[in-house]
């Protein structure tokens, strides 16, 4: 079993990969291969539409390849983003509309499992609207959307600061929410059968 986590964030080691790294341990307290994926390190660039990747690889030369081959030779994929403007990040945009080569060229997505988090910064800053954006993705790429276990929300959704980088350690309700996602996508992964 393996699972890729993605940071949207363009900044490193705030908030939001704080959020994600607390889902990930999670996964690897229970022996699952993890691999985490900075998208503040990556060359990213954006979609042209130009439709090569109906039958070929994309033309783009960036670090998006490398990506969706961890994405593909994973079972899970944990998506993490702080909340702009109630939405995703523009990197985190930018790889969604590049992932369409995976739909494309047989639905190489179908079935792993992915979840969601959301950090802002108040307590109801958007999450669940930015979770709703990560999850309309999935369900395009005919995943199987997990949402957190026993706390009711739809996904991570963690409260952090635009200033203070590390705020989001201290919102223990908001970090449950993330361990209680990936409990909830381990039980899905097992269902499905995945090993």
């Amino acid at each position: 079993m393996k699972v890729v986590g993605i940071c949207g964030s363009p900044r490193k080691g705030g908030n939001t990969e704080i959020a994600l790294r607390e889902a990930m341990k999670v996964f690897e307290e229970r022996g699952i291969e993890t691999e985490t994926i900075l998208l503040c390190e990556k060359d990213i660039r954006y979609c042209v539409h130009c439709n090569t990747c109906l039958t070929d690889p994309c033309p783009i030369q960036d670090d998006i390849p490398e990506i969706l081959d961890k994405m593909i030779f994973s079972d899970g994929i944990v998506i993490a983003s702080p909340v702009y403007h109630s939405d995703v990040t523009a990197q985190l945009k930018a790889l969604f509309d590049r992932t369409l080569p995976l739909r494309r060229q047989g639905r190489k997505l179908k079935n792993k499992v992915g979840g969601a988090i959301a950090v802002a910064q108040a307590r109801n800053g958007g999450q669940e609207i930015t979770c709703s954006q990560i999850h309309k993705w999935m369900l395009f790429q005919e995943m199987i959307v997990a949402v957190d276990l026993n706390t009711t929300h739809f996904g991570g959704t963690v409260q952090g600061d635009r200033i203070r980088l590390d705020a989001a350690k201290d919102d223990e309700i908001g970090l449950e929410t993330c361990r209680n996602l990936a409990l909830r996508m381990i039980e899905l992964m097992e269902l499905i059968g995945v090993r």
